[in-house]
């Protein structure tokens, strides 16, 4: 590796983190404490969140940053009065989970440039998450077995110390391997609550292991989340036929990971549906706080 090359590593690395949690103990281990606090203040995020994504379809790019920094700015508040305040979590998921979207939030305003439109995807379905663990604790959640356990396949070495960062900030354990010939093998002796995989890679494709993931009996539904070009849409076509749950983009930023692994990890885990209600319907907003679809973000008004 080239010094230049070394040198930009070292810089994305001193961004991104690391800010780890211990991955010795499931993040989801706690017993519930008491009422949740600050459902309603999540639940109007979500509202105006998705409310937000339908708007931002048709608005000019100059509006769409300055939305967008408005909306980052409201998350973050929101999120770090719970995260910061005296609130008594009814689970540590919801927990977790909010530390790693203020996180997120927090470095997307930070680096505006990042803020993508598949960054705020992401951020909303974490949202909306949030928002459906604080308005109904769902029995069991957080006594579901094991602390997760994580597989990365990817053959960059650059791109697994990355997911290794990200992985860590989510408090999740992980094992990473370089061959999808020998990740094939150990997927068939071992039980993952997440596959993180890259779609090209020398031995076996990513779309190949896949497929030979979804034929084991305890793969079959296992969450797998391809590591994608951000524009490669024939490649995120042809790991969608071959099983994959979801694309996060290369290169990929360790926050989003964190929210990404923690959301899929969770709704796989929960005997109850925890999806995305509303995200992507065009039909009308959900959720809504008194069947309003008006935002009431100040700073969303303004812009």
């Amino acid at each position: 590796m080239s010094s230049s090359n070394l040198a930009g590593e070292t810089q994305i690395f001193r961004r991104l983190g690391p800010k780890p949690a211990s991955a010795a103990r499931s993040p989801f281990a706690l017993a519930p404490t008491g009422a949740g606090t600050g459902a309603r203040a999540v639940a109007q995020l979500r509202h105006d969140l998705h409310l937000f994504m339908r708007q931002e379809s048709v608005a000019q790019p100059h509006e769409t940053d300055a939305r967008r920094l408005a909306v980052l700015l409201d998350m973050y508040e929101v999120l770090h009065s719970l995260t910061e305040g005296p609130a008594r979590w009814e689970s540590r998921a919801a927990a977790t989970l909010a530390r790693a979207l203020e996180s997120y939030t927090e470095e997307l305003q930070a680096e505006p440039d990042q803020a993508s439109a598949s960054a705020m995807r992401t951020l909303a379905q974490g949202i909306d998450l949030l928002a459906n663990l604080l308005e109904r604790h769902t029995p069991g959640l957080e006594e579901v077995g094991a602390a997760p356990f994580v597989l990365v396949v990817d053959d960059e070495p650059l791109s697994r110390r990355l997911a290794k960062l990200g992985l860590e900030r989510a408090g999740l354990a992980h094992i990473s391997l370089d061959s999808s010939t020998e990740a094939a093998e150990l997927l068939q002796r071992q039980r993952f609550d997440l596959v993180l995989l890259d779609m090209h890679m020398p031995d076996l494709d990513g779309c190949e292991l896949c497929r030979r993931m979804r034929k084991m009996a305890f793969h079959a539904a296992t969450p797998a989340v391809f590591v994608t070009g951000q524009n490669d849409l024939k490649a995120r076509a042809q790991a969608s036929l071959s099983g994959g749950t979801d694309f996060i983009g290369k290169p990929f930023h360790c926050g989003e990971l964190a929210v990404k692994a923690l959301g899929h990890i969770l709704r796989a885990r929960s005997p109850r549906p925890l999806g995305d209600t509303a995200i992507f319907t065009l039909a009308g907003v959900t959720g809504s706080p008194a069947g309003t679809n008006a935002s009431t973000s100040p700073r969303l008004a303004g812009v």
